[in-house]
């Protein structure tokens, strides 16, 4: 029930379920729900832009995890610690804790993981402006989400593709990408992170006119949060920045 309410962003409801799920799992002994349940309530805090209440709630699952061997469990919180550090401006920690993360995944087999820290590395390198490898990195996690059927996860490589062109001053291609991104959102009927993308957009090409080609960061580049980006109107960079579990992605 906390999962269902936290994927509808009622998100205080989903808290106190939450909650209180765990308390029962560790009144019955069962470490694996309670973990379960404290990752869940880390995810929470992420959305709430409460990161380091996040960050120790991450860590406090990732240790049950490792205490009973469950590597998947182990490796999610590692890869929700990195995403919350490249927003904490903290990289070098946030790589390390995405490339165990990708490590672990691939070791078990588990593809959409291993793309989604993939994904979150490609923003990083993106962040160091190691440009050429952030597209490479990224091109990774889009062909690997294209190959699992995750739509989604495809669209959002293409909106953190078309930033790595924006830093380089590249926006016809940035353009190109950003429309492909939507197209992927408007066939899984997600209609307002199409709108994000059209957003974007309008940042790029004038109105009325061809594309621009100087180089040019957005407007509200210096936003870090949901929070302060949807707060300086720029609803593109704040779905960037929304959780990839409450996005299905």
């Amino acid at each position: 029930m906390g999962d269902i309410l936290r994927m509808l962003s009622r998100n205080d409801e989903a808290m106190e379920k939450l909650q209180d799920a765990k308390a029962m799992y560790e009144a019955i002994g069962n470490r694996y729900g309670a973990a379960h349940c404290t990752w869940s309530m880390g995810d929470i805090l992420r959305m709430f832009d409460r990161n380091d209440e996040a960050m120790a709630t991450f860590e406090d699952a990732k240790s049950t995890y490792e205490a009973i061997g469950s590597r998947t469990g182990a490796a999610e919180c590692s890869a929700s610690m990195g995403d919350i550090l490249i927003l904490l401006n903290r990289l070098g920690e946030a790589q390390e804790h995405l490339e165990n993360a990708k490590a672990t995944f691939e070791a078990i087999g588990t593809r959409e993981g291993s793309a989604r820290a993939t994904r979150s590395m490609g923003n990083l390198l993106r962040l160091l402006n190691h440009h050429d490898q952030a597209m490479e990195t990224l091109e990774e996690a889009r062909a690997t989400f294209e190959a699992i059927g995750s739509r989604s996860g495809a669209a959002r490589c293409f909106r953190y593709l078309a930033m790595v062109c924006i830093d380089q001053g590249r926006n016809s291609e940035a353009e190109s990408m950003v429309e492909r991104a939507a197209t992927l959102y408007l066939e899984i009927k997600r209609p307002d992170e199409a709108d994000s993308c059209r957003a974007l957009l309008k940042e790029l090409r004038p109105a009325g006119g061809p594309p621009k080609t100087e180089v040019r960061r957005p407007s509200v580049a210096s936003s870090t949060t949901v929070a302060e980006a949807r707060r300086e109107g720029a609803v593109w960079r704040a779905c960037m920045y929304e959780d990839d579990e409450r996005l299905g992605q």
